[in-house]
């Protein structure tokens, strides 16, 4: 009977350091998420599943356990539920990050035939073929590029800029 009462006494001790650490950490938070929520529910059932033992109330014992492990079943359950919406949100990323990278390409592909001021209004592609003009273009992509590896340094999206040089045949300037 003695080796009960302090085994009593420990589940006790134990279950009440719990749940205050449970009660600070919700002060603390000053909120109570799904997830604090289905343990704190798991540490409920625990605890009188914990104290019907000594009620010597088989049923009652039985019936707590069970709704023990239903509990931490569906605590677990909404765990792995959260990653599997974290790789669903990962894989969104991509998707975005893929089309991000689409448009730029579609971007680039166009930006030849696009006349600019710097050119004096023609487009890249006339002007690689005036000698003088043909180094403006030069200059320009040359500064693309260093705003482009600067994204790529970054671990941003970014764009080869040998892809213009390759359609605007200007490999031989790279």
């Amino acid at each position: 009977m003695i080796g009960e009462g302090i085994f009593f006494s420990a589940n006790m001790g134990i279950i009440g350091v719990v749940v205050v650490l449970l009660i600070v950490y919700i002060a603390k938070a000053k909120r109570m998420d799904e997830l604090t929520r289905r343990f704190l529910l798991v540490g409920f059932f625990l605890a009188v599943h914990e104290l019907s033992y000594f009620l010597l109330n088989g049923l009652i014992y039985e019936l707590t356990k069970t709704l023990f492990f239903i509990t931490l079943f569906y605590a677990f359950a909404f765990v792995i539920n959260m990653h599997v919406k974290s790789a669903e949100s990962i894989q969104e990323t991509y998707k975005i990050k893929n089309g991000l990278e689409d448009m730029m390409e579609l971007f680039y592909l166009r930006w030849p035939d696009y006349p600019l001021n710097s050119l004096d209004g023609m487009t890249p592609r006339e002007a690689v073929k005036i000698e003088g003009k043909r180094e403006r273009v030069k200059k320009i992509l040359d500064e693309m590029e260093k705003k482009e590896l600067k994204k790529r340094e970054e671990g941003r999206i970014y764009y080869d800029i040998n892809k213009l040089r390759r359609a605007l045949n200007l490999e031989d300037l790279a």
